[in-house]
């Protein structure tokens, strides 16, 4: 979901996939008591990346802004389960597709990013349209899919370094997956 290493060298697209932040944004403003302690770990994660230089980001802080983006992410998808976190999803959602604009207009893989700014777009029409309730379930699920779509083209466009991890990725995306009723 995360390059570790997208940080160190930094191109002209989104280091993180465009979808994963609204998520994010909507699980830091949710209410549930479980976001202090990783949004403290995102600010000593800012705060490690403003005082190192541009090009010497420690490794370790690569893994613990992955791992604080998923969590926040996780958060924002039980939110919108339950109804709620659709201004928060709707304000991140446009902040990526404003980040997008410019690699899609631009930049060696202007494709690739301009199939991901339409794909945030899809979700703002999604989350605008919908009802809470409708939202809360179908909607979140539509959300996942594009998302999950996201990811399938970064993997077919060679954005993942090591084709064994893309697979392991992809076995475990299926693994976790919630079984049918």
């Amino acid at each position: 979901m995360f390059r570790a290493d997208a940080f160190l060298g930094a191109g002209s697209g989104l280091p993180v996939p465009s979808l994963l932040l609204p998520f994010a944004l909507a699980g830091a403003f949710g209410r549930a008591r479980a976001r202090w302690p990783f949004l403290v770990l995102a600010l000593v994660c800012a705060l490690l990346r403003w005082r190192s230089s541009p090009g010497a980001a420690p490794a370790a802080s690569g893994a613990l802004d992955a791992f604080v983006l998923a969590v926040l992410a996780a958060l924002g998808a039980q939110r919108l389960w339950d109804g709620e976190g659709g201004p928060a999803f709707l304000i991140g959602a446009a902040g990526a597709a404003i980040a997008g604009v410019p690699a899609a207009l631009r930049g060696p893989e202007a494709a690739v990013a301009a199939v991901e700014v339409a794909l945030v777009g899809a979700a703002i029409v999604l989350v605008a349209l919908l009802s809470r309730e409708a939202r809360a379930r179908a909607g979140l699920v539509a959300l996942c899919a594009l998302f999950g779509f996201e990811r399938a083209i970064a993997l077919a466009t060679g954005q993942s370094a090591d084709p064994a991890a893309a697979r392991r990725a992809l076995a475990t995306a299926l693994a976790a997956s919630p079984p049918r009723r």
